[in-house]
């Protein structure tokens, strides 16, 4: 595959070459075209100018108690200038030409509102400075439209479409801004770049004042907001203090120890009814109990032991000793602790409903004072707000640095020629080229000398000298393909030595080829061998008009063809009223082929033209010949081998050089 790619290039680059001189013309007029072309385009000049957008207000660095409490209260802190990553938008926005248009009135300007040949006269020159001096007073703020609403629309159409054609913006590499601009004109190709800069500065001033002032006005409009908030949350916690009696929260803890010391006494009560009910029941079932059964039971409870409970029941205070008391005296205290007990459950009934009532109102009030706490730092980062951007507003920073302001430039950007007539060249080339492949496509011409071998699918190739070189004289080129000695020549030669009953086929496959000089060396190639046998002369037939003057025929009494002579070969041809197919269907022809004149000749070598080749072939395939092509690179076409090789099969292959 990659052998027949090979081959495939070869032919088309021969191909090419054979058709230098129309690609060379093409290409020549080509050059010659884009050269007149870009020595008549209009010239454009470029103006640049470089700017950085620069931040003139940073972000409010407040405290960081105060930063927390901003961000709780919801307020912007940020950078309230605007974006420079939208810069891009605004210069290609259609409001930016407008606003820019009223500025440097690009109405006026022929390069972006093009004059007909009508508005260049001066009649209607000064009718357009007229109207542009008029716009200028009727104009204000706002634009205005003067004359035809929809033809001044399609005007500032224009305008817009020629400014996005001819300014370019680009960001630098360390991220500065970079107007480009065209013009006809350098002059006014640098006024539109410093023009486009200064709207850019005057908007982006205007803007950040226009910021401030509102931005001033929403602080102060909040600050108030914030202040009677205040005021109001103060109020609230005051009235709400008053209004449920919520006292300090010193009350509220003694409260909570007296509910304490309550549960704690309900508790020693408790213990001495169960000290109480056991000596009762110890002296109702013992009724005289001895001082041990005493001691036990003071060592199930030891509350006996305390002074409290001895008082309680008149018993004396001494450890060690022990009086019983009476049982209706028991009973008369376990009554009055039974009525004890009643009230400070009581108590704590009460207590625990009024503390957790104040646990509510004591939470409530806790939430207002939070709202409290927050409307207080409102208050405060309002205030440092408004005190930070007050001193702001009075500082106009910087907004755009500019670094580099366009100048008219002095040599202009377009058209590059060079590169126009370079193109042009090489279009004419590309032009060239494909109309040569066309021709050659269409007249199937093959270049290459491997092509028509693997077209006539001959089994050896031989290659020819340039008959050009003899300008006609057929001795000498006989001579000098004698002179061959290339390997396959030999092929060639020994294949015809081993045939010597076959006729030979010499035919010339191409226009404009003649092959009478190679029969001439077939037909002597059997001298190169001595033998005892006398040679005899070799029978060419020419079937074409050859234009060699060494041959003179003689007519004979034969109606069908011609002799001439020539050293040691007879040369037979048609008669100047024989055609071709009337002469190779004679019997004459056939008799030749059938050996009828072996007598004479030794070898018989057929010659057609290269028109007769394919009726020639038709015919000589019952003789089985020994065939040979004429063939040469740039006159072989492939109707010319189809034609040849559709009835027969070809041995040799002489392809001639160009």
């Amino acid at each position: 595959m990659q052998q027949d790619d090979e081959i495939d290039l070869a032919e088309i680059f021969k191909g090419l070459w054979a058709r230098k001189v129309l690609i060379i013309s093409l290409t020549f007029i080509s050059v010659l075209i884009s050269a007149v072309i870009a020595l008549n385009l209009e010239k454009k000049f470029q103006a640049t100018a470089i700017f950085e957008l620069k931040d003139s207000r940073s972000p409010s660095s407040l405290g960081a108690g105060f930063g927390g409490l901003a961000a709780l209260a919801g307020l912007p802190l940020g950078n309230l200038s605007s974006n420079s990553s939208k810069t891009f938008d605004r210069l290609g926005s259609r409001d930016f030409v407008l606003r820019l248009n009223r500025k440097i009135d690009l109405e006026s300007d022929p390069y972006f509102v093009p004059l007909s040949q009508d508005q260049n006269s001066p009649v209607n020159k000064v009718k357009t400075l007229v109207i542009s001096f008029v716009k200028k007073l009727v104009q204000k703020d706002e634009y205005q439209d003067v004359g035809n609403p929809n033809e001044d629309l399609k005007i500032l159409d224009g305008i817009y479409a020629t400014y996005l054609n001819s300014v370019e913006f680009s960001e630098t590499e360390y991220g500065s801004i970079k107007i480009d601009v065209e013009h006809s004109d350098p002059n006014r190709a640098s006024n539109i770049a410093n023009a486009i800069v200064g709207q850019v500065k005057e908007e982006l001033t205007n803007e950040d004042k226009n910021s401030d002032r509102d931005t001033l006005n929403y602080l102060a409009t909040e600050l108030a907001k914030a202040q009677k908030d205040l005021e109001e949350k103060k109020q609230t916690v005051r009235y709400f203090s008053l209004s449920n009696g919520l006292g300090p929260p010193a009350e509220f803890f003694q409260r909570s120890q007296k509910m304490a010391e309550l549960r704690e006494e309900l508790k020693t009560i408790a213990d001495t009814q169960l000290g109480i009910k056991a000596i009762r029941n110890l002296i109702t079932q013992l009724k005289n109990p001895t001082p041990q059964d005493y001691s036990q039971v003071r060592t199930e409870f030891p509350i006996m032991d305390k002074l409290e409970f001895r008082r309680l029941l008149g018993i004396s205070e001494a450890l060690n000793s022990w009086t019983n008391p009476s049982i209706s005296k028991l009973d008369n205290v376990s009554n009055v602790l039974e009525d004890r007990l009643a009230r400070i459950r009581l108590n704590l009934s009460q207590m625990r409903v009024e503390a957790e009532k104040n646990a509510v109102l004591a939470e409530q009030l806790e939430g207002l004072q939070l709202q409290l706490g927050i409307a207080t730092a409102t208050y405060q980062v309002l205030q440092e707000q408004v005190k930070k951007f007050s001193l702001q507003s009075g500082f106009e920073a910087q907004k755009v640095k500019i670094y580099q302001t366009a100048t008219p430039p002095l040599i202009a950007s377009k058209p590059n020629r060079k590169l126009i007539v370079a193109l042009g060249g090489v279009l004419g080339v590309f032009v060239g080229c494909a109309i040569a492949l066309l021709i050659n496509m269409k007249k199937g011409i093959l270049f290459s000398q491997n092509s028509i071998a693997a077209s006539l699918s001959s089994t050896f190739n031989v290659q020819g000298p340039t008959p050009s070189r003899f300008n006609g004289n057929i001795s000498q080129f006989v001579r000098a393909l004698q002179l061959q000695k290339a390997p396959k020549t030999i092929e060639l030669d020994f294949h015809i030595r081993t045939n010597p009953q076959k006729p030979i086929l010499v035919a010339p496959i191409g226009i404009g080829l003649n092959a009478l000089p190679f029969a001439l060396t077939l037909s002597s190639l059997n001298t190169h061998v001595e033998t005892a046998i006398p040679r005899k002369t070799s029978a060419i037939i020419l079937l074409e008009q050859n234009n060699s003057n060494d041959l003179v025929f003689d007519s004979t009494d034969k109606a069908e063809f011609k002799v001439a002579i020539f050293e040691d070969f007879t040369f037979y041809a048609p008669n100047d009223d024989t055609s071709t197919l009337n002469f190779i269907t004679g019997p004459f022809f056939r008799n030749l082929m059938r050996g009828d004149y072996s007598q004479k000749h030794d070898r018989v070598i057929i010659v057609p033209s290269p028109a007769s080749v394919p009726v020639t072939v038709s015919a000589l395939v019952e003789y089985d010949p020994i065939t040979v092509a004429i063939t040469k690179p740039g006159r072989t076409t492939k109707q010319a081998v189809e034609e040849a090789t559709h009835n027969m099969e070809w041995w040799f292959n002489v392809s001639l050089k160009n």
